[in-house]
């Protein structure tokens, strides 16, 4: 399999603020990708978004419920305006994942890990995944 180099690309987050979500967020910042940090609790995605940057990398915190429709449109707008992601963990599991899926999908297709894989492999195994070609 084909090594995916991480760095300088873009990944979001979602559940960023949860134990998995933040380490997942934090490994991604370590090998240089810049992260957009979601999580319904502000305070939580700053946190994230703050211990990422602590790796000299690009990382921005938003407020989203991935239960919430509206709140996933806003999702997909911000990430538009940051010219898409390249990478997606579903550390939320929310219940307009395959709605949020559709809209990025729009920006290009970036490599996804969901909720439930992430929590089979754990932060460590999903670096892993999202670097296999």
């Amino acid at each position: 399999m084909a090594d995916v180099e991480l760095r300088y690309r873009l990944a979001l987050v979602t559940g960023a603020g949860t134990t998995l979500g933040r380490e997942v967020a934090v490994r991604l910042g370590r090998a240089g990708a810049g992260v957009l940090a979601a999580d319904p609790d502000t305070a939580a995605a700053q946190e994230t978004a703050r211990l990422v940057r602590e790796r000299r990398v690009w990382a921005a915190s938003v407020q989203v419920d991935t239960h919430v429709e509206a709140d996933v449109r806003l999702l997909a707008a911000r990430v538009h305006d940051l010219g898409g992601v390249a990478l997606v963990v579903d550390a939320a599991g929310g219940s307009y994942d395959a709605f949020l899926r559709d809209l990025l999908a729009q920006e290009g297709e970036p490599r996804w890990v969901d909720a439930a894989t992430l929590s089979r492999l754990g932060g460590r195994g999903a670096i892993g995944l999202l670097r296999a070609g």
